[in-house]
């Protein structure tokens, strides 16, 4: 499990490295929604994952908003490390 856990990490960092690019122009954050437009990946559930895995990582961070006219909680996610 080891061997293959380690061949995903390597797959998805390509996939770190788009994502970190798309906030280079979103200095504000980025949404799940961003990473499946821009097809760094093939489904929004799997954006979703993605980023929940960068912030567990620590190469982001995340913050959630409210629309102040009322609607969906966003989750926002920003640069982590440095």
């Amino acid at each position: 499990m080891e061997i293959l856990k380690g061949e995903h990490v390597e797959l998805s960092r390509p996939q770190f490295q788009q994502v970190l690019a798309l906030l280079v122009h979103a200095p504000k954050g980025i949404r799940a929604s961003d990473v499946y437009r821009k097809r760094i990946v093939s489904a929004a559930d799997e954006a979703h994952a993605l980023l929940e895995r960068m912030e567990a990582e620590g190469e982001l961070l995340s913050r959630t908003e409210k629309p102040s006219g009322g609607g969906h909680i966003t989750r926002i996610y920003t640069k982590g490390r440095t």
